[in-house]
């Protein structure tokens, strides 16, 4: 039988780790440079406003950071990291909802119908990447 790789690389802490500098990332791009992001920006030019802008900026910065804490200091509340976690899934069900879905399908030709599933894919492979990180706050 053949032993298990368990020395030394877990996925779960990667992908958690992915999964934070996603979103820290994503709050800092919405003060450096709004719009001209290419993955934060589209989300970012979509909200129009400034104020929304930099709130949900604020909020996933934040979020990001309360998902990092707890892995470096030890006795932090769980309450912080639980709250991080349900925001960071209501953020990603809203960007799948208002990117992909709001804007309507009407006068869609093929070429943008496969565009389309492309971005919902990446949409849906981030979200359950997020889930995967963030289920422990669902329980």
């Amino acid at each position: 039988m053949a032993k298990s790789a368990s020395s030394g690389f877990n996925s779960a802490v990667i992908l958690k780790i992915l999964v934070i500098i996603l979103f820290i990332g994503m709050g800092i791009c919405g003060y450096v440079s709004g719009s001209d992001v290419a993955f934060a920006g589209a989300i970012y030019s979509e909200i129009g406003e400034e104020w929304l802008t930099y709130t949900i900026s604020t909020i996933l910065l934040i979020a990001g950071l309360g998902l990092l804490a707890p892995m470096f200091v030890k006795g932090m509340p769980a309450v912080i990291e639980k709250v991080s976690m349900i925001g960071i899934l209501i953020f990603w069900v809203a960007v799948i909802i208002f990117k992909e879905f709001v804007p309507g399908f009407s006068g869609m030709d093929f070429e943008g119908f496969l565009n389309w599933i492309m971005n919902l894919s990446v949409d849906l492979i981030i979200f359950f990447a997020v889930l995967g990180v963030c289920s422990k706050a669902l329980k």
